[in-house]
């Protein structure tokens, strides 16, 4: 009766990347969308401004570590590479001095990736918090 039929997952809220001057943040609907891969290869369309993440294994040229420790799931995965932001915001016109950037995520279950249109960014002001001491 249910042949053909395939699960979906629901999760509360959408997958998506943040770009900040702090890094690559993808949240954890992307790591569970993903299936809690452990290697990923990161690919960017600069034609169509995309980036996409696709599983991989360990023995895949060019791999990166994807998902690590399940307590820190809550928090998603951050990627530190200075390089990779400065190439997107220079490809992008992002000040990411002065804004974040969040792109959500279409997953492919076929390809086993997940696609960033980074046209459809959304930017918000950074927040500056002020230091409080008391003098």
């Amino acid at each position: 009766m249910l042949e053909g039929f395939v699960k979906i997952p629901l999760l509360s809220g959408s997958s998506f990347l943040s770009v900040t001057s702090n890094g690559l943040n993808f949240n954890n609907n992307v790591v569970y969308r993903m299936n809690k891969v452990k290697y990923i290869v990161l690919l960017l369309n600069e034609d169509k401004k995309q980036l996409a993440i696709q599983k991989c294994d360990e023995n895949t040229e060019d791999k990166i570590s994807f998902f690590r420790d399940e307590k820190n799931l809550k928090n998603g995965v951050r990627f530190n590479n200075r390089e990779t932001q400065i190439m997107i915001a220079q490809m992008m016109n992002w000040n990411l001095e002065q804004y974040n950037y969040r792109v959500d995520g279409i997953y492919y279950e076929k390809e086993q990736a997940m696609i960033f249109d980074l046209n459809m960014a959304r930017k918000f002001k950074k927040r500056i918090v002020k230091n409080s001491t008391n003098n």
